[in-house]
């Protein structure tokens, strides 16, 4: 009888501690424990997957802790490796993309970017900065991602294409415009309201200098006549200056690699810095990879990372 009452008493004082009080005065002592047993079972639920989250946390935290020590790993390793990378991709005395440039290359980009007609005898091609109809031989198909990056083989783990002459890879530029981006001295970003690319500036000292004059400084034949007409007609004594802010022009509904006019443009920017034509804080600009999202990105890296190339390779 008294074990019987001292389990009742314990039954008692845990419904009213569970807020129950005002249910047991109507109950029998096996009404409450009947009560308590229900409650005693939700508990034990409860407890049960109270300890399972705990556990799942910690197995979570522990896998977080792997993860962290994996990038810590990769972090200082890309610390110590970036610098090899950097120096491949200098800008050296081998900096024109129109070195070895294949001529199917300038006709895929025609193809899928340009229009041509004809003056005269000229063949004339829609050059996709100025969105003149220039003689054919003063629009030079450039590359974005230099085949002088491209001959360590690395464009395939950095941007994701294996052919340096992939169309997408490519830009129908006026001469002097080619030749200045080839030198980072001007370069092209994304501006993602009007889903355009626009051409900026780096060396402010090309800013005044008349473009078809610019084009004879670069040993264009100045007998050419019928050339210098169309040019002199399209594009009178405009100067570099007069398209800094101006957009790519395609006539087709491809457009070139995101990814490579970003990595161009960042490329670009460092050379200026250095080169003392940008400060630190000049020209900040968000990046612009496109076609590949996160993960991707960084497994390419992680791929760079294991296809580290041997000590002393210079560009």
């Amino acid at each position: 009888y008294f074990v019987q009452n001292i389990k009742f008493l314990a039954c008692y004082f845990f419904l009213v501690i569970s807020q129950k009080h005002e249910l047991i005065m109507a109950m029998s002592q096996d009404d409450v424990v009947s009560e308590f047993q229900k409650l005693r079972a939700e508990f034990s639920v409860r407890l049960q997957e109270t300890q399972q989250q705990l556990q799942e946390t910690r197995q979570q935290a522990q896998e977080t802790q792997h993860q962290l020590q994996e990038t810590q790993q990769r972090v200082e390793f890309l610390s110590a490796f970036l610098p090899a990378v950097d120096s491949m991709l200098l800008y050296n005395g081998d900096q024109s993309s129109t070195n070895a440039r294949s001529s199917d290359f300038k006709k895929q980009l025609i193809n899928l970017y340009s229009e041509c007609t004809q003056s005269g005898s000229l063949k004339l091609v829609k050059c996709s900065i100025t969105r003149c109809f220039l003689p054919k031989k003063c629009v030079i198909a450039s590359h974005i991602f230099k085949r002088t990056w491209a001959k360590h083989s690395w464009q395939s783990v950095l941007l994701g294409f294996n052919d340096i002459d992939d169309p997408r890879n490519g830009l129908l530029l006026f001469k002097p415009f080619e030749y200045a981006f080839d030198r980072s001295q001007i370069c092209f970003t994304f501006n993602s309201e009007s889903q355009l690319f626009i051409m900026k500036i780096l060396d402010s000292s090309i800013k005044d200098k008349v473009l078809v004059d610019n084009l004879f400084s670069l040993g264009f034949d100045t007998n050419d006549a019928e050339s210098i007409s169309v040019l002199r007609q399209c594009l009178g004594f405009r100067t570099f200056g007069d398209f800094d802010g101006s957009a790519l022009l395609f006539s087709g509904l491809t457009r070139p690699f995101k990814r490579a006019l970003c990595f161009h443009a960042h490329r670009s920017r460092k050379f200026a810095v250095e080169s003392g034509w940008l400060s630190n804080s000049d020209f900040e600009f968000e990046d612009f990879w496109s076609e590949s999202d996160y993960k991707v990105k960084i497994s390419r890296w992680l791929r760079m990372l294991d296809q580290s190339p041997p000590a002393g390779l210079s560009s």
